[in-house]
C-alpha cells in the first residue's frame, strides 16, 4: 500500500479522531482527491492469498473514507490535494423580436404606408396639394359703388368676362337695388328691365311707383332684388339696364340722375370659350423621411417613383408643364431629374357637358423607364423639389365651348412612392432592453449566446452593447467568430420562402468581466443587408419576423 494509506490506517488505529464536528464544514465545499500508489507489501497483509486481497482492500478503503468525511482535518493529511470548485452558470437574459410590421409602424408616422398589388409594403410621401378654383380664373367682380343711370338705357361693359368670350353664366347670389328720382309733381310709374338676365326663361323685370310727396324732387328706393339663379347672356359683352317711366297720363318721361346699386357679380356656372391661362405652382417640396431613430443607413430602392396627380372637375382641358424636378439626397445637394416628359406639354383629360360635377383624375409618373430617377437615388432620399405650371386650355381651343362651375377644382398633388423591394446596403436596426447583472459579483468569465430564427429576407451583422446608463460606461461585443445572422431563404426575386436559424456567441475579455455587473442596458444593433450580401432586392411583406433568444453563460469564483 502507499505511504498515504499507511498514514490513514495508523491515524484510525491509534484512535486519534479528536477533530470537532465543526471542522466538517471545511469539507462541504471541497473536492478530496486521494491517490493510492501501489508499493511494497506491508506486514502480514501482503501475505494474504491474491484472491482475498481485493475484498479486503475495498472494505478497508470504504471504511476509511467514511471516517475521513467526518473526522479528518486538513493538516492531518499531508500530501492530500484540495481544489476549489468553480460553478458554471447559464441563464436566459432577453428576447428580442423584429417584425416587418414593426419596422413599418416605426417608419409610418405621418407617412402613408400601404400594400401594393404585389403584397409589398409601400411608403408614400406627399406634398401639400395645390388647389385652383373658379376664383383663380374668374374672381368675384366687386362693384359696390352706385352705378349712375343717366338715361333710360344704360350699358355696362363687362370687360373681364368678355375677355374670355363667355356665352353665359349663372349668378350665385347678391342683390340689386335702384334709387330713382323724379321732378314731376305727380306719381311716376317705372318699369325696369335687365335684358341679359333671365330666370326660368323670364327676363328680369321690376315695377314700382315714385310717389309725389308734395314737393319735388321725389325719391324712391326699391327693395333689394335677389339675383341668385339668374342666367346672364354674355353674347353682347355688356350688361344693360333699361327703364320705362310714365306719368299718370301714360306719357314717357326721362328721370333725372338715378342710381343702381349692386354689391358684386359672382357666378356659380360659366360657359363659353375660355382663353389659355397659366397658373404657376412655384417651387414646392416633398419631404421624404424614410429614416427615423430605428432605421438608419444607406439603401437603393429598385423602382422609386414620383407621381403628379391632377384631379380636374373643370370642364376644360388642363395641361402640365413640368419645368424642374430635383432629387435632394442626404448631402442636401439637389440632382436634376432628366426625363422625356419634360419635352412636351402634358395634356390631361376633363369632364364633358354630360359629366358636370364629375372629377377626372390623371397621373403623371416619373420612374426608371422614363427618367434617370433610379440613377440619382442610390443614397437616402431626403426631399423632392419641383416647379411646374398648370395650363388652362393648353391648346387654345377658341372655337370650343367649355364650362366651369362654382365647385370646379384643379387639385395637383405630388407624391413619392417607395416600395420595399430595395437593395439594402448598410442599414442598422437597434433595440434596447433593460438588464441587471448586479448580483454577479464573483464573475471570472462570461459569454453571451444568441439563438436567432430569422424570417426576414435580410442578413444581419450583430453587435451587442452593454451599457451603464448611470456611469456612462459601455462594452461593445462582436460575434467571436465573425458569424452573421443568416437571411431567410428567398427565391431569385427576393421573396421570402422560409426561416433560417443561427447560433452566435459574444465573449467578454478579462477587463469586461470587471465591469459587467454595472451594466443595466442591453442594446442590440444589427447592420443588415439584402440576400447574397446585398446583390439582389429584398421584398418586405407583412408578418415577417426575426426572433432572437439571448442567454448568458458565467463562471464564478
Amino acid at each position: 500500500m502507499s505511504n498515504y494509506f499507511e498514514i490513514i490506517f495508523n491515524t484510525i488505529t491509534e484512535a486519534r479522531c479528536s477533530v470537532r464536528r465543526q471542522y466538517c464544514k471545511d469539507f462541504q465545499s471541497k473536492t478530496i482527491q486521494v491517490e493510492i500508489l501501489r508499493s511494497k507489501k506491508v506486514g502480514n497483509y501482503g501475505d494474504l492469498p491474491e484472491g482475498k486481497r481485493k475484498p479486503c482492500q475495498l472494505i478497508w478503503l470504504g471504511f476509511l473514507l467514511l471516517w475521513l468525511a467526518a473526522c479528518v482535518k486538513n493538516d492531518e493529511l499531508p500530501g492530500i490535494e484540495l481544489e476549489s470548485s468553480s460553478p458554471f452558470l447559464a441563464f436566459p437574459l432577453a428576447n428580442v423580436n423584429i417584425s416587418s410590421n414593426e419596422l413599418i409602424e416605426e417608419l409610418e408616422g405621418d407617412t402613408r404606408i400601404q400594400l401594393n398589388s404585389e403584397g409589398l409594403y409601400t411608403a408614400f410621401f406627399t406634398s401639400d396639394s395645390i388647389v385652383k378654383t373658379k376664383d383663380e380664373l374668374f374672381p368675384k367682380i366687386d362693384i359696390n359703388l352706385p352705378l349712375p343711370i343717366i338715361d333710360s338705357v344704360v350699358v355696362l361693359p363687362l370687360s373681364l368676362i368678355s375677355d374670355f368670350a363667355l356665352k353665359k353664366g349663372v349668378l350665385k347670389g347678391d342683390a340689386i337695388t335702384f334709387t330713382f328720382n323724379s321732378l314731376e309733381e305727380e306719381d311716376i310709374r317705372v318699369t325696369i328691365r335687365l335684358p341679359q338676365l333671365k330666370k326660368e326663361g323670364k327676363e328680369f323685370t321690376a315695377e314700382f311707383v315714385i310717389a309725389f310727396d308734395g314737393s319735388p324732387p321725389s325719391t324712391f328706393i326699391t327693395p333689394a332684388f335677389g339675383l341668385e339663379g339668374y342666367e346672364v347672356d354674355f353674347s353682347s359683352g355688356n350688361l344693360s339696364m333699361i327703364y320705362d317711366a310714365r306719368n299718370v297720363d301714360g306719357q314717357r318721361i326721362v328721370l333725372p340722375l338715378s342710381f343702381a346699386q349692386i354689391g358684386a357679380l359672382d357666378f356659380s356656372y360659366l360657359e363659353g370659350s375660355i382663353a389659355q391661362t397659366s397658373i404657376p405652382s412655384g417651387l414646392q417640396r416633398i419631404d421624404v423621411a424614410i429614416q427615423d431613430s430605428l432605421v438608419e443607413g444607406t439603401y437603393t430602392f429598385q423602382n422609386p417613383k414620383i407621381h403628379f396627380d391632377v384631379a380636374n372637375s373643370f370642364g376644360v382641358p388642363i395641361g402640365i408643364n413640368v419645368k424642374n424636378v430635383y432629387v435632394v439626397g442626404a448631402d442636401m445637394v439637389p440632382q436634376a431629374l432628366q426625363s422625356t416628359l419634360f419635352d412636351n406639354l402634358i395634356i390631361l383629360d376633363y369632364p364633358g357637358f354630360s359629366e358636370i360635377g364629375d372629377v377626372v383624375n390623371s397621373r403623371i409618373t416619373f420612374d426608371k423607364s422614363n427618367s434617370n430617377l433610379l440613377a440619382i437615388t442610390h443614397n437616402d432620399i431626403v426631399a423632392i423639389d419641383y416647379d411646374l405650371d398648370i395650363i388652362i386650355n393648353p391648346e387654345s381651343s377658341g372655337n370650343s365651348d367649355f364650362f366651369i362651375t362654382d365647385s370646379s377644382r384643379a387639385i395637383l398633388s405630388a407624391e413619392v412612392e417607395l416600395s420595399f423591394d430595395a437593395v439594402v446596403e448598410e442599414i442598422s436596426i437597434s433595440k434596447a432592453i433593460p438588464t441587471d447583472f448586479s448580483s454577479l459579483d464573483s464573475v471570472i468569465y462570461f459569454r453571451l449566446k444568441a439563438i436567432v430564427d430569422n424570417g426576414l429576407p435580410l442578413s444581419f451583422d450583430p453587435i451587442l452593447y452593454l451599457k451603464d446608463t448611470i456611469g456612462g460606461m459601455e462594452l461593445i461585443l462582436k460575434e467571436e467568430a465573425g458569424r452573421k445572422i443568416e437571411s431567410a431563404p428567398t427565391d431569385e426575386l427576393g421573396n421570402q420562402i422560409g426561416t433560417a436559424t443561427s447560433v452566435l456567441y459574444f465573449e467578454g475579455d478579462e477587463q469586461d468581466v470587471v465591469t459587467i455587473r454595472n451594466m443595466n442596458l442591453l442594446e442590440t444593433t444589427f447592420v443588415i443587408k439584402s440576400p447574397l450580401e446585398g446583390s439582389i432586392p429584398t421584398k418586405i411583406s407583412p408578418e415577417l419576423r426575426l426572433d432572437l433568444r439571448l442567454g448568458v453563460e458565467v463562471k464564478l469564483h
